[in-house]
């Protein structure tokens, strides 16, 4: 399989050079119906859907390729200078700052921030000053998309031109962008997820600077004699929230057949996303195709409904805590019986809600609502029961665990401190000093 992508890949690539544009989506395509994930694909697809001027469009392919590789920097560049293009100067912004945070320091990314302002500056000068005139504001769009253009042409035309040195992966050693340690988890993690391939590339790179690096070795000795079945791995449930927006965004604009579109192909990587089945009942019901929506949010509420069953199977009967349940839900909900489903709710009496305090839907897709407010929200001297968290994260569950804190926890604020709005709260008779994060994440019910 990996020689046919590679294989792929070199035709896509070569006719990307030959501007046969058509021809190369082909390629790049049946190279994602077998690895939605690939990054260089990914990347190079979406350069190409920037060069026929589907920016939109493009950014979901970029933000994928982000987040199956983040260690290559120029997937930071073609993502953030699109955004910009785009005219999404905040979310360009918050790109730049997690290009920062995965270790990225290259002068580049200072080039791109002063783009950036200038791009911004030149928006709010165009712009801003013409609201008021309809015909002057599409003069002045049309002045700043030409000048955009004219300034990132350059900088485009390199990333066109780019895409041949990034698929191959013999030009790049990951220790050019990443430090040795960082280097050495980073592929402890790729052999337990199940990549193989590319936990072997980042031990060979390491070895190619460090041939006596006895990690790396032993790795690679490891890696010889395992197999590792990626089917039977755990998959992540939902898309990013990068893929996520952009298919809200399409959605939103009332692009619903293009929505549709990049739902399928993703479903195809997280067939049990309840998102993109609720997203594409939405979208459905917009184009009127009423039995194709019911049977998405059919779907949608499945998957919730066999999530949470199990998580809360797993805390009553198995005594998990709340932070371990999710991801071994996310492995028992692959299990299809009904019937299994049925009994399992019956033997927990059919619960209205799961250990977070979400509500579970019935069979018939019945769920119950209960008004809930964050501890942020509440007054100074104000009681409440906890019934739930909005953040579902192993370490902040692991931290209220460690606090002794968990659904059913009677709480009294006590002060808000406005240095930084953490908060002081009372529960078993002692005070505890959380942070704003904290408060605004612990849902609670007012006496």
């Amino acid at each position: 399989m990996l020689d046919n992508i590679d294989n792929l890949l070199d035709d896509a690539i070569a006719l990307h050079e030959e501007r046969k544009f058509f021809l190369a989506s082909v390629k790049y395509l049946n190279i994602l119906e077998q690895d939605a994930s690939h990054a260089d694909t990914n990347h190079n697809f979406g350069l190409l859907k920037v060069e026929l001027g589907l920016k939109e469009e493009a950014l979901i392919f970029l933000q994928t390729a982000i987040n199956t590789n983040p260690n290559v920097l120029q997937y930071w560049v073609t993502f953030i200078n699109t955004l910009t293009n785009v005219g999404r100067f905040d979310d360009a912004g918050s790109v730049l700052e997690q290009a920062h945070l995965f270790g990225h320091k290259d002068k580049t990314l200072n080039h791109l921030r002063h783009n950036l302002d200038l791009a911004q500056r030149k928006y709010e000068t165009l712009i801003k000053p013409n609201q008021l005139d309809a015909s002057k504001t599409m003069n002045a769009e049309a002045n700043y998309e030409s000048s955009v253009k004219a300034e990132q042409k350059t900088s485009m035309s390199c990333q066109a031109n780019s895409y041949v040195q990034y698929s191959d992966k013999s030009q790049t050693n990951i220790l050019d962008t990443m430090k040795l340690d960082k280097a050495l988890k980073l592929a402890k993690r790729k052999v337990i997820d199940g990549l193989s391939e590319e936990a072997k590339k980042i031990y060979q790179d390491i070895l190619v600077k460090f041939p006596k690096n006895k990690r790396a070795m032993d790795g690679l000795k490891g890696l010889a004699g395992v197999v590792i079945d990626s089917d039977k791995m755990p998959k992540v449930q939902d898309p990013p929230q990068g893929q996520q927006q952009s298919i809200i965004d399409l959605y939103s604009r009332g692009q619903l057949e293009r929505s549709l579109q990049q739902a399928s192909i993703l479903l195809k990587q997280f067939p049990n996303s309840s998102f993109l089945y609720n997203i594409n009942g939405a979208a459905y019901q917009g184009l009127d195709q009423l039995d194709a929506a019911v049977e998405a949010y059919k779907k949608a509420i499945s998957i919730i409904r066999k999530h949470r069953l199990w998580e809360t199977f797993l805390v009553r009967k198995l005594d998990f805590s709340w932070s371990e349940v999710h991801d071994v839900a996310e492995q028992l909900e692959h299990i299809k019986s009904e019937k299994l489903i049925d009994k399992l709710d019956q033997l927990l009496n059919y619960p209205k809600f799961d250990p977070h305090g979400d509500p579970i839907p019935s069979k018939k897709g019945v769920f119950k609502l209960q008004e809930r407010i964050s501890i942020f929200e509440m007054g100074i001297n104000e009681e409440g029961i906890i019934m739930g968290v909005s953040l579902d994260n192993r370490d902040f569950l692991d931290h209220l665990t460690k606090l002794k804190i968990s659904i059913g926890t009677k709480v009294k604020v006590i002060e808000q401190i406005k240095f930084d709005q953490s908060m002081k709260i009372e529960f078993d008779s002692k005070i505890e000093h959380v942070s704003k994060e904290i408060a605004e994440n612990i849902l609670i019910k007012i006496n």
